[in-house]
This record gives structure tokens, C-alpha cells and sequence, in this order.
């Protein structure tokens, strides 16, 4: 005799695989003539194949016979016109499966329990077909999900006899090809083997200069070896070394500098090397202390594979480092989040949401930027749908670190406080469509710095856009640049564009202006301007600055679109900056190749 192991709908992780081995089991059942009419959670067993298994047929009765019920036990997953009418078929076990289906997806039962046994089956009979469909509607469920229930879940008993002749119960057949098809397209991916290639990448993570709100490029490269690790190195010189235990699954890749050189994981692996039990982090040497979570072993009751994440976790953000020490403290089953999942910032809460059953983010959030750190204090407010999309109206709020602490965060929306942002289609295609409002590469305390524009909606910016310009001292945003895109969406800049450097800051107040040909290459003159940092002027002192300093930077670009410099050029020196104002002055060749002698020259 086999024996297997109690379903309990609420530790089901692998949902939609679970009920599509039940639909399979009611249809070889449906298939022999014979139709169950008291399916429950009860009459399925894992068994130790970990296989499904339909079980308990005390009551099946052949299709072809007509049947009375008196006292069935178990009645919350019993379609009303087993107690109601003699004349019923096999679709009462669909009714059945629909309410176990939704349970299995909500962890809520679809009718409340009663301990009067009269009145549970008058709220069997009286709900209509339009109620039904309401309190399917009321959970975060997918599209198709909502569809297939509402197919499942038909009222026959409804008094409005045309919605009874308008909505029949989907077939058994119907069930199994459509949750065939929704499975195979949400686990593609997830199925799919990780293939272990050597190669080596280029990467290039931003570093943050602490206190002065600066940033630059830091170049590196990441190998993947023949002898499974992962080598992080820059110039030759090794910066850390993995060795990958499971080169089956898709591993782990830093890209934060910080992280690659103070961030680890500690735990165990199990036989089929896989991590198993708990799993903690240690920064610079020291234990994080909370941070991490348990990984699950083989779990038959629910199917689950083991090497999964499963129960509460605690996460650092993906941009973790010195001055960026926030979490992520959530629910997670079978390796997808779930539930609410909240951002904590040194011990205060800083936003959050939910992820949906499929472990995708759903409704509102408050996410923290993907450069967050102390001195870009910014929030991203919006929505996501069903498919963990962004769609409409996301606002983005940054909080000055000098203003009162962290308090601030909360009253964001006071008129006194900037806030940037825009739309996002609503088809869940994540196009920037419309007017937006946003930051920088880099934006921080001294980069605040925004770009103002238009979206076309294919998600392409065009028309006007300005460059936007506060530093510490001022209470609103000044512009300081800009220009055209083309009208087409080629993404092509044209006419006259006032740039920043791509070093712009407090003490790097350096623009360039010139011209852009139709095709988005830079033609003529374009010079290079430096304003001094908090100059009473503002930014009037960009346009007067040849009368100012007597000096100019820049030089010319050939007028036939290769953007080859050709003549003399005033260029500054990597690292250029009010109290490092330093240029080289020289020729190019018509060319665009360097020739003669070049002066370097200190302005100060």
C-alpha cells in the first residue's frame, strides 16, 4: 500500500503546478465515466514520487446516473446544485476545483465556514454570478487567473437565467491546455539550465566621494573561468575571487566596487551542492547583524526544490555600501517574494509594497532610488501591474541630507520641497510617455541636477529639453542648459545645446555649448565655461564669463559632421575643478589628430 503526505493548500508554493496536476487527476477520472461531487484538499496525497495523488471515491457516482444528497461532509467546496436539483453533471467538479484553485492562489477560503448548516447552504444558493465575479476580482490575481475562475466558478442556480444561458463551466480540457500553456510561459525561464561560459566582461560602477556628493567611473573586469569561478579584477590586479559550488544555476554578480571588496555570504551547501539552512552576511569582517535568512531543504508536503529561499529575509539594496546601508526585509516561498516587503535606512522604515503570488511587484511603492545613498536621499513613488510593470504616475522625492535628519522623507509632498518625475504608459511596456522630470547619473547634494522634457509614446524623448541647476544655497532649481531633440524620435540631438560636464558638480561648474548638425553630430565652434561655486550672480556668470575671466575654453569641430576636432582647443584636465583649474592649449590637424607642442596652463 502507498502512503504519501497531507496537501496543505497554505504551504503550496508551486501554485499553478500543484493545481495543474489536480486538474490532471479529475480528467483521467472524468475520462473513466465517473465524476467525484465532494472534491476537497482532503482527497489529494503527495506521494512519494511527489506525485499528486486523487484519492477517497466514496461517493463518485457514473456520469450517466442521476443522483440525491442528503448529508455530504465538507461542504464549503460542493457546487450549490448537488444540494438544490437531481440533475446535475461532471462540471460540479469544476465548481470544485475553482473554489480549491482560488483558495490555493489567495490562502482564503471563497466562502466563510458556518457552524449552521441551513444557512451555508442558503449562501450557496443565493450568491449571484455578478457577486462571484466581484470577490474574484477583490485579490491582486493575474488577468488569466481571473478569467479561468470566473469560468470555473458559474452559479447555475443564478435567478438572472440569461446569465446562466450566456456563461457555461469551462470544460476539463479547456482547464488543463490553459494552465499548460501559462505554466510553460511564467517557468520558462526559471527551467531553463544556467550554461557555465568562460568569458571575460567590462564593467564600470560609479564610486561616491563621501562627504563633497562627487562621483566618477570605476573601471573593472569580470571573468568567468573553465575552473567555475568568478574573478573580479582591474589592470591585472585581482580585487576577489568565487569559487561557484552549483554551476548549474545562474550566479551571483557584483557590481557595486564596495561590494566586491567587504561583501559576504557565510553558510552551508548541502550533498547536490546547494545551500541549505541559514545563510548570514559579513561586511568588512564584521557580521550584518540580521541580515540573511534560511534556505529550505526538500519539502514534500509543497513540492518545493530544495536550495530556495523560503520564510522571512533580510537583504541589503543591490547599491549597499559604506554610505548606502539600507535593507529589505520581507517573505519569500519558494525562492519568489511575497507579501509586503518594507526599506529600512538606519532604523527607520523608508518605504515599500507588495509582491504578488507570482513574486512580482504589485500596486503601490515607495522604492528607493537605484543610487541612494546618503547624500541623494531620493524616493520613487508609483505604480506596478499585475506583470510587475511600472504603469502612470511615478514621482521621484529627494530629501536634502543638511535639512533636520531624515524627517523630511515624510513630508516630501510640503510645496517648499522639489519633486521630479512623470508618466509611464499604461499598457505595462514601461515607456516614459509625456512631461518628466528627472535626475542625473550621479545625482547628489552637490550634483543636483535634472533634466525637464517630453516623451513621444514610443517612449523617445524629443522637442525641447533644459538642464536644471541647484546647489545648496538656492531654494529652487535654476536652468543652466538644454536644447533640442528631433521631433522623429531619433534621439538625435540639434541646434544649439548648452551640455554639462559629465563631472558637474558644486566645484565643477563647467558647461559646453555649440551647435548640432540635423544628423546629431557637433559642427563649429563649441566652448567650454566655468562659473565660480556659489557666485551671488548665479548663473548669469555662464554667459559673461569671457568678460569676466577674459578666457574661454573649447575649440572647433569640422563642419561636415565626423565631430573631428580640427584647429586650436583649450581642453581642461581630467579632474578639473575650482581649485584645480588647470587646461591644455593646442592644435588638431584636419584629421582630428593632435599635432605640435600643447601648454599645460593653471588659471589660478
Amino acid at each position: 500500500m502507498e502512503f504519501g503526505k497531507d496537501l496543505n493548500l497554505k504551504e503550496v508554493v508551486n501554485k499553478e503546478e500543484i493545481f495543474l496536476q489536480m486538474v490532471k487527476g479529475v480528467k483521467q477520472f472524468h475520462q473513466l465515466g465517473f465524476y467525484h461531487r465532494n472534491l476537497k484538499p482532503e482527497n489529494f496525497m503527495i506521494g512519494e514520487d511527489g506525485k499528486l495523488k486523487l484519492i477517497d471515491f466514496g461517493i463518485i457516482k457514473e456520469i450517466k446516473d442521476t443522483i440525491q444528497v442528503n448529508q455530504i461532509n465538507t461542504l464549503r467546496y460542493i457546487a450549490p446544485e448537488v444540494f438544490f436539483t437531481q440533475n446535475y453533471d461532471q462540471s460540479v467538479d469544476i465548481w470544485s476545483l475553482g473554489i480549491i484553485f482560488f483558495e490555493i492562489l489567495t490562502n482564503n477560503p471563497f466562502f466563510e465556514d458556518s457552524m449552521n448548516v441551513i444557512q451555508l447552504l442558503k449562501k450557496r444558493a443565493e450568491i449571484s454570478q455578478l457577486q462571484i465575479n466581484s470577490k474574484i476580482k477583490e485579490h491582486n490575481l493575474k488577468n488569466w487567473q481571473v478569467e479561468i475562475l470566473q469560468r470555473m466558478i458559474v452559479q447555475r442556480l443564478d435567478k438572472n437565467q440569461q446569465i446562466i444561458k450566456q456563461i457555461k463551466r469551462i470544460g476539463i480540457n479547456a482547464i488543463e491546455e490553459e494552465l499548460e500553456k501559462q505554466y510553460k510561459s511564467q517557468n520558462i525561464q526559471e527551467k531553463e539550465t544556467f550554461k557555465w561560459i568562460e568569458k571575460t566582461e567590462e564593467m564600470q560602477s560609479l564610486i561616491f566621494i563621501n562627504n563633497k556628493g562627487s562621483s566618477f567611473g570605476f573601471k573593472f573586469q569580470i571573468q568567468h573561468t573553465k575552473d567555475y569561478e568568478i574573478v573580479y579584477s582591474q589592470n591585472g590586479r585581482i580585487l576577489r575571487k568565487d569559487q561557484i559550488m552549483d554551476f548549474l544555476e545562474k550566479p551571483e554578480v557584483l557590481t557595486n566596487i564596495e561590494q566586491i571588496k567587504f561583501f559576504q555570504w557565510n553558510g552551508n551547501y548541502g550533498a547536490n551542492k546547494k545551500k541549505v539552512g541559514q545563510w548570514s552576511v559579513t561586511w568588512k569582517g564584521q557580521r550584518l547583524q540580521g541580515v540573511g535568512g534560511q534556505y529550505s531543504k526538500i519539502n514534500v508536503s509543497s513540492l518545493s526544490n530544495n536550495g530556495n529561499k523560503h520564510g522571512q529575509w533580510v537583504e541589503i539594496i543591490p547599491n549597499y555600501w559604506s554610505w548606502a546601508k539600507a535593507i529589505q526585509i520581507g517573505q519569500y516561498q519558494d525562492n519568489k517574494r511575497q507579501g509586503t516587503w518594507r526599506y529600512t535606512y538606519r532604523d527607520q522604515e523608508m518605504g515599500g509594497g507588495e509582491y504578488n503570488i507570482q513574486g512580482l511587484k504589485f500596486g503601490k511603492w515607495i522604492e528607493l532610488w537605484e543610487q541612494f545613498y546618503d547624500l541623494a536621499l531620493v524616493k520613487e513613488i508609483g505604480l506596478y501591474n499585475e506583470n510587475g510593470r511600472k504603469i502612470g504616475k511615478w514621482d521621484i522625492m529627494y530629501c536634502k541630507d543638511a535639512e533636520n535628519g531624515y524627517k523630511q522623507m515624510q513630508i516630501l509632498l510640503k510645496p517648499n520641497k522639489y519633486r521630479g518625475g512623470g508618466s509611464y504608459d499604461q499598457d505595462g511596456n514601461q515607456k516614459k510617455i509625456g512631461k518628466w522630470v528627472e535626475l542625473v547619473d550621479g545625482f547628489s547634494w552637490g550634483k543636483q541636477i535634472t533634466q525637464n522634457g517630453q516623451y513621444n509614446m514610443q517612449g523617445m524623448k524629443i522637442g525641447r529639453w533644459d538642464i536644471m541647476y541647484c546647489n545648496d544655497r538656492w531654494k529652487n532649481y535654476k536652468q543652466i542648459g538644454g536644447g533640442l531633440y528631433d521631433l522623429d524620435g531619433n534621439l538625435q540631438k540639434i541646434g544649439v545645446w548648452v551640455e554639462l560636464d559629465e563631472g558637474f558638480r558644486w566645484d565643477k561648474q563647467v558647461t559646453y555649448s555649440g551647435e548640432y548638425n540635423m544628423q546629431g553630430m557637433k559642427i563649429g565652434r563649441w566652448d567650454s565655461k566655468q562659473c565660480p561655486p556659489f557666485r551671488e550672480n548665479e548663473y548669469k556668470q555662464m554667459q559673461i564669463l569671457l568678460k569676466y575671466y577674459k578666457y574661454s575654453g573649447g575649440g572647433s569641430y569640422d563642419q561636415d559632421g565626423n565631430q573631428k576636432k580640427i584647429g586650436k582647443w583649450v581642453e581642461l584636465i581630467e579632474g578639473f575643478k575650482w581649485d584645480k583649474q588647470v587646461t591644455y592649449i593646442g592644435e588638431y590637424n584636419m584629421q582630428g589628430m593632435k599635432i605640435g607642442n600643447w601648454k599645460r596652463t593653471n588659471l589660478k
